[in-house]
């Protein structure tokens, strides 16, 4: 019995032995390790270029969405496209400023828009804010890219949409159908110039013009990729590069840049029509 148990222990020496030549050494670890990290440095570009496009994607599809959401909008309302303050006269629908286009929500700082019509006392509706009221965009995320996380331009920032900001208004990401009658300098005297929204019935649209685009600012959404996302009012949409030489070296001077001025309504016309050009 002795020699039984010795002749075991023997062999579970020799096993344990072998085992031992078999495993890896140190070397042979950190020689795995190197491997792993070089694959993951490797890969990421791959993953970041991924969820890049994946934002862009999602985009693409908000915008979409948007443009068909106001046309069953125009339905409802005689072909009528949501207005930018309406009830206010002749200031109705009037484009002078870049930023009146991205107004969604005005109101009380600090107040939760209601997903239906009226809205408050004192609060209104905004553009494609109309399509939240008449409970045609869910939750109102698809006014937001999700290239923006954070900011004034993201859906975070007004959480839980739509939560109005302390200066009392919620803005999207989007300019919302922003093109004008006739463009033309700030502040003349032209009686041509007309800065009032060029669409504000289904019966005023004409094929593949802008009807809604990234917001156009300093810190864009797709600054990574140098473009933005156009819905055209045909249903189409298009990622516009905006580093290419007919936006950066027009007559007129970088129109990329000359758009990011609220005012400079003549800039973001020409802007839009190298986009439709596109």
């Amino acid at each position: 019995m002795k020699k039984l148990i010795q002749l075991e222990r023997l062999k579970i020496t020799k096993q344990c032995a072998r085992d031992l030549q078999r495993a890896f050494t140190l070397t042979e670890l950190l020689a795995v390790l190197a491997a792993i990290a070089l694959l993951v440095v490797v890969a990421l570009p791959a993953f970041a270029g991924a969820t890049v496009k994946g934002g862009r994607a999602l985009c693409a599809a908000n915008l979409r969405q948007m443009l068909a959401a106001s046309m069953v909008y125009t339905d409802e309302y005689n072909t009528k496209l949501p207005p930018w303050r309406a009830g206010s006269g002749s200031r109705q629908d009037d484009m002078t400023m870049g930023s009146y286009s991205r107004y969604v929500y005005s109101g009380i700082a600090g107040a939760k828009a209601p997903m239906g019509f009226p809205a408050p006392f004192g609060c209104s509706y905004q553009n494609q804010g109309y399509l939240y009221g008449a409970k045609l965009a869910g939750d109102g995320n698809m006014f937001f890219c999700p290239a923006y996380i954070s900011g004034p331009y993201s859906a975070t920032y007004y959480s839980p949409l739509f939560t109005s900001d302390s200066g009392g208004v919620v803005r999207s990401s989007y300019n919302y159908n922003p093109r004008m009658i006739n463009a033309g300098p700030p502040e003349t005297t032209d009686p041509n110039v007309d800065t009032h929204r060029r669409y504000q019935k289904t019966t005023q649209l004409e094929p593949h013009k802008v009807f809604g685009v990234d917001v156009i600012t300093g810190a864009y959404a797709h600054m990574a990729d140098q473009g933005c996302n156009v819905v055209f009012t045909d249903g189409s949409v298009k990622f516009c590069k905006v580093n290419v030489p007919q936006i950066v070296q027009s007559s007129y001077g970088n129109l990329w840049t000359l758009a990011q001025t609220d005012s400079n309504y003549t800039a973001r016309e020409l802007l839009f029509n190298v986009f439709e050009g596109m």
